[in-house]
């Protein structure tokens, strides 16, 4: 599958970058305000269809979201493709006179065509390839994996940034927002991790340490460093390899800076935990009627989408002092 859909990309490259080329300078520049209208335009759109897909639910599923934003790009490229060609036959029009020059592009118009062209290209690409990852996710091991690929690769790299402003709607506090979009920009790939610390014994050993549990509390970095069930778990190739895909880390897997800087996002986490628990407005949240019930219901997707939950989840990782 890597193969097919590198081929696939580059067709799409090789074509756009054509046809940028035969455009020129001014419909290349046309092509990107296409794109910018397709990728914002696709979130509305998408919301709306996704919506109407899972009418029956409070709020739409997975498969619904990754259905509903394909049909919008698929929608809003038609639209936009159809505007461009009448404005591109409406120039047409007025260069036709008699004593018109011939239609040669020139030399710079013609490579600045092809270079937006292949601008645009990369980026549509980037957002399908995402597209196609969330897919994989609600449909499983029906839609094959394109993990590997460099189309996956130059979707992680383009949507890492593009993706930012929507995940600090996510977090808007402390540097949570970057690893949110780090995630979203792999979804496959970020569910395979988390499903994969779900399922580690190691994962769930560390998580029934008393001794650990005080520690982050008390935001002791030495002591989460030094104790066992947490050596074990950055430790496991598997368990480590999951948390970099996830959490960012800087440090190369099962190493001792890794260690430390799990332990020190780990310490920090726990001392903001702790002070939001003696907060007020935190009591109010954990004592907010709906909100255990969609806890006791497993409505983690309701839950997360609750602007005093994300507030209080950017408050938990936000760095200190921030």
């Amino acid at each position: 599958m890597p193969l097919v859909a590198d081929a696939v990309a580059l067709a799409i490259l090789g074509w756009m970058t054509w046809r940028g080329g035969r455009r020129g300078l001014a419909m290349g520049l046309a092509g990107l305000a296409q794109g910018a209208v397709i990728y914002v335009g696709a979130w509305s759109l998408g919301g709306v269809i996704a919506r109407w897909l899972d009418s029956g639910a409070t709020e739409p599923g997975l498969k619904a979201l990754a259905v509903g934003f394909l049909l919008g790009v698929v929608f809003l490229i038609v639209v936009t493709e159809i505007l461009l060609l009448a404005l591109r036959r409406r120039g047409h029009r007025r260069q036709e006179t008699p004593t018109e020059a011939p239609r040669d592009a020139g030399r710079f118009n013609r490579i600045g065509g092809l270079a937006l062209g292949a601008v645009g290209a990369l980026l549509l690409i980037a957002f399908l390839a995402w597209i196609y990852s969330l897919l994989g996710i609600a449909l499983g091991p029906r839609l094959p994996a394109a993990d590997g690929s460099l189309t996956s690769a130059l979707s992680r790299m383009v949507m890492r940034p593009l993706l930012y402003p929507f995940a600090r709607r996510l977090s808007p506090e402390g540097d949570t927002a970057a690893l949110a979009a780090r995630a979203l920009s792999d979804p496959a790939s970020s569910v395979a991790a988390i499903r994969c610390l779900a399922e580690n014994p190691d994962v769930a050993a560390l998580a029934r340490d008393r001794s650990f549990g005080e520690s982050v509390l008390n935001g002791d970095a030495a002591a989460i460093r030094r104790n066992p069930s947490f050596r074990r778990v950055m430790e496991n190739p598997d368990s480590a390899e999951s948390l970099r895909r996830i959490g960012g880390l800087r440090a190369a897997p099962q190493t001792e800076e890794s260690h430390e800087e799990m332990a020190q996002r780990l310490s920090v986490a726990g001392r903001n935990l702790r002070r939001l628990l003696e907060d007020p407005e935190t009591q109010s949240v954990l004592n907010d009627p709906e909100l255990k019930r969609r806890a006791e219901a497993g409505d983690w997707r309701g839950l997360v989408e609750d602007p005093r939950v994300r507030r209080l989840i950017g408050r938990v990782l936000a760095p200190p002092g921030g």
